[in-house]
Parts: C-alpha cells; structure tokens; sequence
C-alpha cells in the first residue's frame, strides 16, 4: 500500500508459470462500484504498471513484498527452479527498481515466508519458511535507515512455534501475530502465536472456549 494504491509483484500462475508484471489497483476509485452500472466511470480496475531499472527481480514467486517510505522492498522467492537472492527496492514514484546495497552480511534467501514493517523501530520483520530447503522458525530484521540484516535471538527459555511455511502473519498492539501453515511434514497448524517485539519473548494465545478456524 503507498497513497492509497494497492500493489502486487508476480506470483505463480498454473498454466504460465512464475509472472514479472506489477498490477496497481487504484483504492480512491472502490467507490465507483457502488453507483449504477450505467453511471460508473470504468476506471475501477488493476492496471500494469511499466518500471524502470536494469536489474529487476524477473519472474517470481512466494515472495514478500512491504512498503517503507515511497519504495516497496521484495525479499526472497523463487522463479520456483532458482531462489531469488538479491534484495530490491522499488521506488514508486520514479518507478525504477534497484538492489538493495546491505551494509552487513545478507540474510539468507527464502520462500513461503512473510514480511511485516514495524514502524516503531523502522524495521521489517522476516518470520519462518523455507531456507536452504528446510522450513525454519527463526525471526531476521531489516533495519531500513542503517540498511543492515540482523538476526533475533530469543530470551532464554522462552517457547517457540514449530518450524512452519505458507503462515500469515500481522502486527498489532507491540506484538506480530503468526497463524496456521504448514510444519515439516506438510501437516497444516492450526495454531496462534503472538511474539511480543519488545520482550523478545512468543507466547501461544490459545482461544478460551477452545474452538479454533476449521
């Protein structure tokens, strides 16, 4: 999200394979679905958007992508035979992608992971999916202004979900929330874990009448 405009970056289609297109959809235009179909403007819709720059993430897939200032950064993914390892940021109002240049050592590519930016501390948060082939429950941080990678070392003692991929994930109230997916053997969780983001510390939050999504 940037200005009140959505923006999505690849994907995987069955037929087609990995995608390199970027889509905008105009949200300030959602209100022109609610009048008359006769009186509707028809510019309520995804548009292609043309970039710029001579590296670009090509066709990618089970990436993430979060907005921090005017520049989308995608992290991670693969064209579903190569892993992406470069790390890009897209400048949304010249439209020009770029490698991001780290100052420290690079976390390490993966997929089926997820990605939230935590204003407070001017960060994104990298949660679990697949690295290096195996799926992980590890936490890395990107910290925009410093432009360094750091990996999160828990407190001592402190509980740990199961090693997951393909989970969501949000951020609320100092904490990230993390639901479901899939652990090591394919199996789908059915669990909610909250990581306190000051603490260092996950807690599971377990539902007081016991029920959980089906």
């Amino acid at each position: 999200m940037h200005n009140k405009k959505l923006y999505i970056y690849g994907g995987h289609d069955i037929r087609e394979g990995s995608k390199d297109s970027l889509w905008m959809l105009d949200l300030r235009k959602l209100r022109d679905l609610e009048a008359d179909p006769a009186q509707q403007a028809r510019d309520c819709a995804w548009r292609q958007v043309t970039t710029k720059g001579e590296d670009r993430p090509g066709c990618l897939a089970h990436h993430t992508s979060v907005v921090f200032g005017d520049k989308m950064y995608l992290f991670g993914g693969s064209n579903l035979e190569t892993e992406n390892k470069k790390f890009y940021a897209f400048d949304l109002n010249t439209l020009k992608w770029e490698v991001v240049k780290v100052r420290s050592e690079p976390a390490l590519s993966r997929d089926e992971h997820t990605a939230l930016v935590n204003e407070d501390e001017g960060s994104m948060i990298v949660f679990a999916g697949f690295v290096q082939g195996q799926r992980t429950n590890d936490i890395v941080k990107y910290f925009f202004q410093e432009a360094k990678w750091a990996k999160v070392t828990l407190k001592a003692g402190s509980p740990v979900p199961k090693p997951r991929s393909s989970h969501s994930a949000v951020i609320h109230q100092g904490g990230m929330w993390i639901f479901g997916g899939r652990d090591d053997d394919n199996n789908k969780l059915n669990d909610l874990w909250r990581y306190d983001i000051a603490g260092n510390t996950w807690q599971e939050v377990k539902p007081v009448d016991g029920v959980y999504p089906l």
